[in-house]
């Protein structure tokens, strides 16, 4: 008769192959969550500033108006984001993170951002929102200057990371029609950002008031690419 040998790992073989394969999912599996995480975070800003749009222009039908300076956006802001899918609004920065505490993509603490919110919300989804008191002016098609809206948004709320370009971005309600060369052409009620030719729109990882419109400028201006921000 013949033996028929069978051949098994031994414990030694074993514990390497095993600690081989951790070191491998030590290196990858991190890298494969923040690309996942990345991506979830471009789906949500999209969603949430075509969320902000249909809402915008809903309000504006709603009440006929043709600038948005005459609406409940302007006037009552938290009562414009009480027509959003909200678990609760308030007319101050209460449901929106401590400004103070962000920091831009390098690292650096981002100081320069104004701190107060003239209303803020917290979504079911776990979008926080704040309608700033920053409200720079900008020139329509026709020379007049005119200050515009800008919201805050904070794709997860408190939670970190915290930083600009990753989960906090910024976007404009413009008022009126623009289609001044070298800006973006924009309409009443338009949401957006800035053309990233200008200074805002090159402010994504600098120290500046503007860092998260630009963030927003620079992933919209890449289509939402994930890694839009390796390239900045």
């Amino acid at each position: 008769m013949i033996k028929i040998k069978n051949k098994a790992f031994t414990l030694s073989e074993v514990l390497i192959t095993l600690a081989v394969v951790g070191t491998l999912a030590a290196l990858v599996v991190p890298g494969l969550i923040k690309d996942y995480n990345s991506k979830a975070n471009m789906t949500m800003l999209q969603n949430m500033v075509a969320n902000l749009q249909s809402a915008v222009q809903t309000q504006m039908t709603m009440e006929g108006a043709t600038d948005i300076d005459a609406t409940v956006i302007k006037k009552d802001p938290e009562k414009f984001f009480r027509t959003l899918d909200v678990v609760n609004a308030s007319s101050d920065a209460k449901y929106f993170p401590d400004l103070k505490k962000y920091k831009l993509l390098k690292g650096a603490a981002l100081t320069d951002i104004p701190k107060d919110c003239k209303a803020s919300a917290k979504l079911k989804n776990g979008v926080a929102l704040c309608m700033s008191t920053f409200s720079p002016s900008s020139a329509t098609d026709i020379g007049i200057r005119r200050n515009i809206s800008t919201i805050y948004i904070d794709l997860n709320g408190v939670k970190e990371p915290n930083i600009a370009g990753v989960d906090l971005f910024g976007v404009y309600i413009y008022p009126t029609t623009r289609i001044k060369s070298g800006t973006n052409p924009t309409h009443p009620g338009d949401i957006s950002g800035v053309a990233i030719e200008t200074n805002a729109g090159q402010s994504c990882n600098t120290n500046s008031r503007y860092a998260p419109i630009g963030c927003y400028s620079q992933a919209e201006q890449s289509g939402f690419d994930p890694n839009y921000w390796k390239k900045l």
